[in-house]
Parts: structure tokens; C-alpha cells; sequence
């Protein structure tokens, strides 16, 4: 902690040493894991993520985004349909803002799904299991999901929010977050 390490970081680090001393007691090559029991601090200093409130909500699908406009800093039509889909898909910022036309499939048993996989040049996951299908929620069909993938111009990357551009770090949801956070 001393060297500036976060306290989740520490916890990580002190598994796999017990996890190697564990080795070392199972072989006998020692009596006791020195580890065995020891807890890394507790994280005080984590920002927790507040959930949005119910006003929250309505502020954002009452905004002026929802009754037409199209802000340039807000990725254009990203500006309407991200918080769209992060609310009926649970799905991550960058799973959504790095989505092409072909990861938008119809399954002809189950109805439409957003595959969401790291396959792409430069597309990311979290984690191994986030690559998913993730079902489209009725309401996204009512709203045009749809009609708007297929009103797309072709794109050379296939993006479903071609106005998007990545931030200095790669990321095409990099941009969007910060307009999100000062947006009004």
C-alpha cells in the first residue's frame, strides 16, 4: 500500500502466494502457509457506483436527445440509442459503442440478438465469458433498433454508430462517456 497499490491489487497478489505456499505445505517442503489466513486492508477509498434514481432515469429520457436532438459530442445517433441499450441489455459502454451491423442476428427460434465478442480488430471484452448473445428487448424493437440498423449507410468497419470516434486511448466509448458525464 505504501508503494500506492490498491487494496483489491494486494488481495490478488496475496491468492497467488498462497495458492503457491499451499503447494509448498502439500509437499511438505514447509509445515505452515504464511499466508494462510492473512487478509489484504479493506478498500475504503473506492469510489462505489452510485445506481441512477428513478429521477435520474427520467431526466435522461426526457432530455432534448429524446425529443430530437443529435449532439456531435454524443457520437450523433450513439446519443440516443446507447442509453437505450445499456438500459434494456445491461451491456457495457464499449461492448455497445464497438457493435457492427453483423453482431445484430436473428435466431429463427429466439428472435433477435446483439452478439457482443472480441473477433474485430481492436474489439475488446472485459472478461472471457462477456463474450455473449445478448436477446434484444421488445421495447428496443418498438423504439426502431431495427429500422435504424437497416436505414445504416454502409460503413467500411460495419460500425452501428459510425459517428463514434475512438479517444486517444482506442477505446469508441471513451469519447461518449465523457459527453455522457457533463451532459444536461
Amino acid at each position: 500500500m505504501a508503494e500506492g497499490q490498491s487494496p483489491g491489487n494486494i488481495a490478488k497478489k496475496m491468492s497467488y502466494l498462497k495458492a503457491v505456499f499451499n503447494v509448498a505445505v502439500n509437499n511438505s517442503w514447509i509445515t505452515v502457509n504464511p499466508f494462510q489466513g492473512l487478509q489484504a486492508p479493506a478498500d475504503t477509498d473506492k469510489k462505489k457506483r452510485i445506481p441512477f434514481s428513478n429521477d435520474d432515469i427520467n431526466a435522461i429520457f426526457s432530455s432534448a436527445v429524446y425529443r430530437g436532438e443529435r449532439p456531435r459530442g454524443g457520437g450523433g445517433d450513439a446519443s440516443y440509442w446507447l442509453p437505450l441499450l445499456s438500459l434494456y441489455t445491461g451491456a457495457r459502454l464499449e461492448e455497445l459503442s464497438q457493435m457492427r451491423r453483423a453482431n445484430v442476428v436473428r435466431d429463427e427460434n429466439l428472435g433477435w440478438f446483439m452478439e457482443i465478442t472480441d473477433i474485430e480488430d481492436g474489439d475488446t471484452v472485459k472478461t472471457e465469458s462477456a463474450r455473449r448473445r445478448v436477446p434484444m428487448h421488445l421495447e428496443l424493437l418498438k423504439f426502431g433498433f431495427l429500422a435504424y440498423i437497416d436505414g445504416l449507410k454502409s460503413s467500411p468497419e460495419g460500425f452501428i454508430f459510425p459517428d463514434m470516434k475512438a479517444d486517444t486511448e482506442g477505446y469508441r466509448g471513451g469519447n461518449f462517456s465523457k459527453w455522457f458525464g457533463r451532459y444536461k
